[in-house]
This record gives C-alpha cells, sequence and structure tokens, in this order.
C-alpha cells in the first residue's frame, strides 16, 4: 500500500479497527531514510512537534524482554538502541504524544521474518521512529490511546510526503486473520529527491 492511501484510510477508519487493520498500537515504528539532524528539523519546522530534552528513554521505551540492564535477554534479534544517537519530541499539544528518532534499525521493529521484507527494510533504511505513548497510556491502552496514536502517524506521514523521504511503516498490515498479509505494509519511494537544503535542528535550537 503507498503513504498516501494509508494515511487517508487512517482518516476514515473508526478507532476500534486501527489496530486490526491498520497495526497502529504503541511503539509503531517508522523507519526512514536520510541524516538525523536534518530529519529531525524537518519534524520541528512543521510546527507539529518540538523537541523534548528531558525525556530519557532507556530502557522504558524498549520491547519487555527484548533488553534489560543493556543485554539482550530475549530471543537476541533486538540491536542495542543504547548505542544509538537519539533526538525525543513531544507533539503539539504536548499531552497527546511522545516520539523519538534514533540512527539505527533495530532488527525488532522490522516487519516479521516470514513477511521476506526484513533484509530490505535493514538495509535501505537507516532512522527508527518510534511513537511512544504516555505512561498512563501504556499500561492502559484504548480507543483513544488508538485514536491519538493515528492522528500522531497521519502528522508524521504528511511531513514524509511533503519531503519526499523514503520510508517505511513495517508495523502497517492488518491483525484481524491469518496468514497475515504482508504485501499491505506501507513503503515511500518518492521519485523527487528530499528537499534540499533540509533545515537543520541546531537551527530551531538557537
Amino acid at each position: 500500500m503507498n503513504l498516501q492511501t494509508y494515511l487517508d484510510n487512517l482518516k476514515s477508519c473508526p478507532d476500534h479497527q486501527l489496530r486490526s487493520q491498520y497495526g497502529i498500537y504503541d511503539e509503531f515504528p517508522i523507519l526512514i531514510k536520510g541524516p538525523i539532524e536534518e530529519i529531525a528539523g524537518l519534524f520541528t519546522a512543521s510546527g507539529k512537534f518540538i523537541v523534548d530534552h528531558d525525556f530519557y528513554s532507556f530502557p522504558s521505551i524498549l520491547p519487555l524482554g527484548a533488553l534489560y540492564d543493556g543485554k539482550c535477554v530475549g530471543d537476541g534479534s533486538a540491536v542495542l538502541f543504547s548505542t544509538a544517537k537519539e533526538i525525543a519530541f513531544e507533539t503539539v499539544p504536548q499531552e497527546r504524544y511522545r516520539l523519538v528518532l534514533f540512527d539505527k534499525v533495530c532488527d525488532y521493529y522490522t516487519s516479521r521474518k516470514e513477511s521476506g521484507q526484513k533484509e530490505r527494510q535493514q538495509q535501505d533504511y537507516n532512522l527508527t521512529l518510534l511513537l511512544c505513548g504516555k505512561d498512563s497510556d501504556i499500561f492502559e491502552p484504548s480507543y483513544p490511546f488508538l485514536k491519538k496514536a493515528a492522528q500522531t502517524v497521519i502528522e508524521v506521514g504528511e511531513i514524509l510526503l511533503k519531503h519526499c523521504l523514503p520510508a517505511c511503516l513495517p508495523s502497517s498490515y492488518p491483525r484481524e486473520k491469518d496468514p497475515r498479509d504482508y504485501s499491505k505494509i506501507v513503503y515511500h519511494l518518492p521519485q523527487k529527491t528530499p528537499s534540499d537544503p533540509y533545515p537543520t535542528l541546531k537551527h530551531f535550537l538557537g
């Protein structure tokens, strides 16, 4: 599925179908190709996101059971995000959602191996953007929470479209039945090159 169609579908999807139809949930990943500080600059330039200087991510946003005390304790497939550069954002308004941008692609957040797309995603992208709900949302997921997550994905997607940024949404396939239809995974493969020059993050931080 292409990105524009996916975003249009999110806008019209009933809240209770956002996860089953479009994979929306906490720690929804978006893989992006580009320089991290310049991509971050595009987020802040949009007016939809502000840099969160106080957010400390490790190990709270990492998948439960994947990492503990800097070591892999699950299936060993996770890349240690603790070695990655990160930039955290809050949505505007701030009470809605949080995002963290890493300069790595973590194996855990690519599509399942049986999708046949994991290697492609690891090779074609160099950044991982994670959507992280507030603590109250994470421990008590609800339809309003999913709606907030979907709105954040829409805002991020519109930035990707506007600036022609290559991207993949590896968790965007339907969950309602097996086998999973991995052909629905969203890729954005723009024909034009990204906007140049990028606004840099340093410009917005002063």
